[in-house]
């Protein structure tokens, strides 16, 4: 058995048992779109930003295959009036894409074939011939309980396969094929890295959430500044220093900070490059090489802890097809290099740990004679 219909709650108490900032709230948020026409919510956001823990959330709340009305009796989410009309009443399906893609050797169509087989093996209908649609919607007809998809990581074959563009459409189509227009959904929620481009038509049926525009999951996003704050008074850290290394995004009236190297400072008691260690400088070395006219100047401008004016309408979500300061610029704020004010329309490095990235791109050999043309100081 795949365990992707009703996993459980496992994961979520897993992500309890450690240090645990609670972001239940966006659940109250969610109940308030089943079964409506906003009942697609795609919430995209980098790296280490709590995408997985949330989906660990969502899935142990809904869950009716659990009893886990304890492991939220404590959260802010218990306070809510729709707290128990929801609790553990819907079956729920989790696909971690990841997971799955890794299987399947980032082949789409081994992709496709292993969750069509593994969700009608979870469902008793192996040798079932109808498609995933017919199978659930006469589950939902015999058992009268609708579903909650969670599909951790959309963009994974994407961000695998950058050029496989018609595979992407495929991917999208295919999901799109047992979650649009359908009696038997009640909520789809979608996590990953990049919003929905042009190669993924077939999921405009989502709404978006991003670093762009994070809508009414702000908050969710990471941990608020007045989280982040009183983490270090029960800790007894010093908030300053926490600060000046991870200093939040402006995202819809909040300060956002990176979740994970808050959690790693915190438990490590000391601040250092926790979310960089994780990633490659290479990345981002290679999206500020691009040879587009402007993109070292804007760069050099940001290590000189200045702002940069950004025009995010045009990008295409596309890893591939940078084609101007701004389609890059927008890129490193989806991948959570950069911040952005909305209200200004401006990019900025918001942050220490962030800053020693730069650095260690321009640090690269070439890149010193590309600083000294721009007549900026970076140092």
């Amino acid at each position: 058995m795949s365990n992707y219909i009703n996993p459980g709650d496992g994961g979520f108490r897993v992500a309890r048992a450690s240090f645990y900032i609670d972001k239940s709230g966006m659940i109250a948020y969610l109940n308030s779109c089943l079964g409506t026409k906003n009942r697609f919510v795609c919430a995209t956001r980098p790296r280490r930003f709590g995408k997985t823990a949330a989906a660990h959330m969502i899935s142990a709340y809904y869950d009716k295959s659990v009893r886990s009305d304890e492991l939220f009796a404590d959260l802010k989410i218990s306070r809510d009036e729709t707290f128990e009309r929801h609790l553990d009443k819907y079956t729920v399906v989790y696909l971690n894409m990841k997971n799955i893609m890794n299987l399947s050797n980032s082949n789409i169509y081994e992709m496709i074939a292993n969750i069509t087989r593994n969700l009608k093996e979870d469902l008793n209908c192996l040798s079932d011939e109808r498609s995933i649609a017919e199978v659930l919607d006469q589950h939902f007809k015999q058992t009268g309980m609708k579903f909650v998809f969670v599909v951790d990581g959309w963009d994974c074959l994407k961000r695998e396969t950058p050029d496989d563009f018609a595979g992407h459409e495929r991917c999208a189509e295919f999901l799109a094929s047992f979650l649009a227009d359908k009696e038997y959904l009640a909520l789809a929620y979608m996590t990953g890295i990049l919003p929905i481009g042009e190669n993924s038509k077939s999921l405009k049926i989502f709404t978006q959430y991003s670093m762009t525009d994070p809508r009414e999951l702000a908050e969710y996003f990471g941990f608020t500044e007045t989280e982040v704050r009183e983490a270090c008074d029960a800790n007894g850290l010093d908030f300053e220093v926490l600060k000046k290394w991870y200093d939040g995004y402006p995202l819809g009236g909040f300060k956002i900070y990176n979740p994970y190297s808050v959690s790693k400072a915190t438990l490590q008691r000391t601040c250092e490059d926790y979310w960089c260690q994780k990633l490659s400088y290479h990345a981002l070395r290679d999206l500020l090489g691009k040879d587009i006219e402007g993109l070292q100047e804007a760069a050099t401008t940001l290590l000189a802890k200045d702002r940069v004016k950004v025009d995010i309408s045009k990008y295409r979500n596309d890893l591939t097809k940078s084609e101007s300061v701004d389609d890059v610029l927008t890129l490193l704020v989806h991948l959570g290099y950069l911040a952005y004010d909305a209200e200004k329309s401006e990019v900025l490095i918001p942050n220490k740990e962030l800053e020693d990235e730069f650095l260690n791109a321009f640090h690269e050999p070439g890149w010193t004679e590309k600083m000294v043309k721009t007549d900026k100081r970076v140092d």
